[in-house]
């Protein structure tokens, strides 16, 4: 069975556990994203943020299939500063498009309607959401083994361990992720989860209900949200597993070297003792 099948019992489980922390990975993402204003360091933010909710999406996934351990801010930092490294390359086609996009002056609604109604523009839009795939695909289990190893006792760091593996799962799931949130994937769950917050608070400081809350039509920014959130978690637990079958391939590889070392040196010893045998019975 591919493996992102067998990610949907554990999806579920990180879903729940994901959505939770969703709210606290909006807000927390708004204000650090506030840092870009800093000059020259401030071009480093914008992917080490994306890095470091990634990473704590993973965490979601691990914990939920029993890999849960203590958190060091210090190793999460390192880590999201070095896929936030990787993430600037992958975002320079969003930064391309975005510029297209005010340069030509589309409200929101001109937005949706340039996306969904003119094939150039679909054209661009796919070739972007495919690097992104690629580039999901391509680090979902080196993240996850920054995500299980950003820890106090986490040991040596491998910041590329099983680049690439489980790929053609992951690559599925990551379009999976990208159609759900039509356009809004371009800002991804956690950016869509603030905006609900924020109009949440303009209606309930204006005494009006909150006008997202039952709306969950094609183009609702509810609906975008918790199928990209469900997305996601499919995407987290499908590199959960993919880690795994890396990891028990690491193992079984390291049990062979060690078996075939204890063979060689149980060898080495035998012939070092019909060396010395044969000598005792050599005449002097």
């Amino acid at each position: 069975m591919p493996l992102f099948l067998q990610a949907l019992p554990l999806t579920i489980h990180t879903f729940w556990r994901y959505l939770l922390l969703l709210p606290i990975l909006a807000v927390a993402a708004f204000f650090f994203s506030l840092l870009q204003i800093i000059p020259l360091l401030g071009a480093l933010v914008p992917g080490t943020v994306g890095a470091a909710l990634l990473i704590l999406g993973m965490r979601c996934a691990l914990r939920a299939r029993g890999h849960g351990n203590e958190l060091d801010r210090t190793q999460l930092l390192l880590f999201s500063v070095f896929f936030g490294l990787v993430l600037l390359v992958e975002g320079a086609p969003w930064f391309v498009f975005g510029k297209i996009l005010q340069a030509t002056g589309f409200d929101e609604a001109g937005f949706r309607h340039v996306l969904v109604q003119q094939g150039g523009w679909q054209l661009l839009l796919l070739t972007t959401i495919g690097i992104k795939a690629i580039f999901a695909a391509i680090f979902a289990v080196p993240i996850t083994m920054a995500a299980h190893t950003a820890t106090p006792r986490g040991g040596r760091a491998k910041p590329l361990f099983g680049i690439a593996s489980g790929f053609a799962s992951l690559i599925l799931v990551s379009g999976v992720w990208l159609y759900c949130g039509h356009f809004f994937a371009i800002f991804g769950e956690v950016w869509s989860a603030f905006g609900l917050l924020v109009f949440a608070l303009l209606d309930i400081t204006q005494g009006r209900e909150p006008s997202f809350a039952f709306s969950l039509g094609p183009w609702s920014l509810l609906r975008a949200t918790l199928l990209m959130t469900l997305a996601s978690s499919w995407y987290f637990a499908t590199a959960v597993l993919a880690w795994e079958r890396e990891m028990a391939r690491v193992r079984a590889v390291q049990t062979e070297s060690a078996e075939a070392g204890k063979f060689s040196e149980k060898d080495f010893r035998k012939l070092r003792e019909q060396r010395k045998r044969s000598g005792e019975g050599t005449p002097t």
